[in-house]
């Protein structure tokens, strides 16, 4: 069983325009939900930093992309 933690699409509609579409799981789910399935498990909390700092690089991302957009 695969789980997604985290997606990002970058999509080019119909009108031109360009969408981001990111989707992550709660974070805080995540740590009780891998707590209880395997509380020995030492990676849990290194998934979570790496999803956060995932998801600034992405916020920033679009940031510049809007930027970029806008010139």
């Amino acid at each position: 069983m695969n789980i997604d933690l985290l997606t990002f699409k970058l999509v080019l509609r119909k009108d031109g325009a360009l969408v981001t579409d990111t989707e992550n799981i709660d974070m805080d789910e995540f740590v009780k939900v891998m707590d209880r399935w395997k509380p020995e498990y030492e990676h849990t909390l290194t998934f979570v930093m790496l999803m956060r700092h995932i998801l600034r690089e992405l916020r920033n991302m679009e940031d510049d992309m809007e930027k970029l957009i806008k010139q």
